[in-house]
């Protein structure tokens, strides 16, 4: 009985980590929204370059204060939705940072541990936990893709190629090789000589 039970928390900490990332992925999809049309392969890298999901969210919300005056809508919307976001996600760390098992005690029970400290849920009710968070993050997924889907623009209109990128003149050396000689490469003369 517990056993099967512990299956089905198992099973919900999955659907919790593919509901977060479906989030993620709106936040990325909202990133992409401000920057159209630089191209794609530019916007990843910065977006990217933000390697905590954190800063990825507060990169938009940088992005986004700078197209929209601070009493806008879309500010609103996405400094309410970036607090739920972060208190879903301080919820799911505190999930996936704990042991979850049969503890063999009398009786045996479900409980939780954590690494090094005690697990956040180590008093909860550890399904129920895990059903509120789901039910939190299928709403703000909703939340967000609705929201993409009243903006002006289509969501999979990000895909397009990187320019070609600029051309160096004949003459420029790179100054940090060195010469075949084994000397540093002279510069070539000002004014084109």
């Amino acid at each position: 009985m517990l056993e099967e039970k512990l299956r089905g928390i198992h099973a919900l900490v999955g659907q919790l980590v593919t509901d977060i990332n479906e989030i993620e992925l709106g936040w990325y999809f909202i990133y992409g929204a401000f920057v159209f049309p630089a191209p794609k392969p530019i916007t990843d890298a910065i977006f990217n370059f933000q390697n905590i999901g954190n800063r990825q969210r507060q990169l938009v919300m940088t992005v986004a204060g700078a197209l929209y005056p601070d009493d806008h809508p879309v500010i609103e919307f996405l400094g309410k939705l970036k607090s739920e976001t972060d208190l879903l996600i301080g919820r799911r760390n505190a999930v996936v940072h704990s042991g979850i098992f049969i503890q063999q005690s009398a009786p045996p029970k479900i409980t939780a541990a954590g690494i090094g400290k005690p697990s956040k849920l180590k008093d909860k009710d550890i399904e129920s936990e895990l059903r509120d968070c789901i039910k939190v993050a299928d709403r703000l997924v909703h939340v967000i893709f609705n929201f993409l889907n009243t903006m002006e623009f289509q969501v999979g209109r990000l895909e397009h190629e990187l320019p070609r990128p600029p051309k160096l003149r004949d003459e420029w050396i790179n100054p940090l090789s060195q010469s075949p000689e084994g000397g540093a490469p002279q510069s070539p003369k000002r004014g084109g000589k």
